[in-house]
């Protein structure tokens, strides 16, 4: 289950290969090893950091505001097995502290909405350099 669209090869293309594929591409973008850590803001139901974890190996720290989503996505990664790749935090965004990323993640342009309805980037404090940021749709 994901937010967005997948990314159809053909007409023919199941909703499930669709969303693997897009899923990958990002995957591509952020060029994933095993000693990667990624940020992902906007967890979702965890299906990306799911698919980066089990096809990549890295670790991903996703954060999202919203407790069901955070339930969920939870849920999703322990029956996947991924629960020690992974961690879900129930955050803002701008309050992540103590860990630097290499590579941030963004799975929608419209970053989340928080405390004040402002939106706004991470900050640079929160990436190591040099890095990789991917911000898509």
């Amino acid at each position: 289950m994901m937010y967005s669209s997948g990314r159809y090869a053909t007409a023919g293309t199941p909703l499930e290969e669709a969303q693997a594929a897009k899923n990958e591409s990002h995957c591509r973008s952020l060029q994933l090893r095993p000693d990667d850590h990624v940020l992902e803001i906007g967890t979702g139901w965890g299906g990306w950091s799911i698919h980066a974890a089990r096809n990549h190996g890295c670790r991903v720290t996703t954060v999202t505001i919203s407790r069901e989503q955070e339930v969920l996505a939870r849920a999703r990664i322990a029956a996947a097995g991924l629960s020690s790749r992974i961690d879900v935090r129930l955050q803002d965004y701008r309050d992540i502290e103590g860990t630097l990323f290499r590579k941030p993640w963004r799975f929608s342009v419209g970053l989340p909405r928080g405390r004040e309805g402002s939106t706004q980037s991470p900050r640079p404090a929160h990436f190591r350099q040099p890095g990789l940021a991917v911000f898509a749709d």
